[in-house]
């Protein structure tokens, strides 16, 4: 997190107060990043902007499925998806159960909107 610093957080591995401090600050910040996801997780927009991410992640689909690139890019992109819902899921188990549950209403949803504008009206030909 936080890698616009690419300097060490230790320089010599062998000083306990170094390392001390390195571990804080790792701490610190991933206890901000969770702090940021519980805030994005209390509201429907941000459940619905991370399903999306994960979604555009193609983690549900099969990496040899997907044409958008090379293997291990597609792999690369399902890797950050699965880290994403790690993430989540660890910030706030509650509001990662009601993200998915609110994604498969969605689904439905549109499946049935979907299905509607595609049946035929009462005394319709439905060959058009």
């Amino acid at each position: 997190m936080f890698e616009d610093d690419d300097r060490a957080y230790v320089r010599n591995a062998s000083d306990p107060e170094q390392v001390k401090r390195a571990e804080r600050r790792i701490r610190n910040q991933q206890a901000l990043f969770l702090r940021a996801l519980r805030v994005v997780l209390d509201t429907y927009e941000g459940r619905l902007l991370l399903w999306e991410l994960v979604t555009r992640s193609g983690l549900f689909r099969s990496a040899r499925a997907l044409t958008d690139g090379p293997i291990y890019y597609v792999v690369g992109r399902q890797d950050f998806g699965r880290e994403l819902m790690v993430d989540v899921a660890n910030a706030d188990a509650k509001n990662y159960a009601m993200m998915q549950h609110e994604a498969r209403v969605r689904a439905r949803r549109e499946r049935s909107e979907l299905d509607a504008a595609e049946t035929p009206r009462a005394g319709e030909d439905p060959s058009g």
